[in-house]
């Protein structure tokens, strides 16, 4: 009795060679779902990815990475923006220069790199100020809440004792 349930439950589906080569093909597709293809073919997304492996090695590798062109840029200096209690000397204001301009605001840096003009620059932080204000008061908001919930738990008979 015990051999019957055995054989019962060792019996393997087995695909044919089309229909595995089908799914693979599927899911060999850019932006593919390995796991939608394996739900709609009926079979287990690992036995559709170990069959896409065996693809692989029969046909000489994995599928050929492709490389982007990338440019190594020399260091930039980096330009300051003089505070409100710097006082600057000359009232002509030179061209501006290529370069990089870093500010940190509420949490957040900002990175402009290349000629930047004043105009530019000041509508770029006023637009950014309400969000800022915005996220503080998000924050001490969820600062707040999170207090309050440690306070509720520890309220809780099982915590006290």
């Amino acid at each position: 009795m015990k051999s019957e349930q055995d054989s019962a439950k060792a019996s393997r589906r087995h695909h044919d060679w089309a229909f595995k080569q089908e799914l693979v093909r599927q899911s060999l597709e850019p932006g593919a779902s390995v796991s939608a293809i394996a739900l709609r073919g009926g079979v287990n997304a690992n036995m559709l990815f170990k069959w896409r492996r065996e693809h692989l090695r029969a046909t000489g590798g994995a599928a050929a990475a492709v490389l982007l062109p990338i440019e190594v840029a020399p260091v930039v200096e980096v330009m300051t923006i003089p505070t409100a209690t710097e006082h600057t000397s000359a009232p002509s204001r030179p061209a501006p220069r290529s370069g990089v301009i870093e500010v940190e605001f509420a949490g957040a840096q900002l990175r402009l790199r290349g000629p930047v003009d004043e105009a530019s620059l000041c509508s770029v932080l006023r637009a950014d100020v309400p969000d800022a204000r915005r996220l503080r008061e998000l924050e001490a908001e969820n600062n707040k809440l999170k207090k309050l919930l440690a306070e509720a738990h520890l309220d809780i008979p099982s915590v006290r004792e």
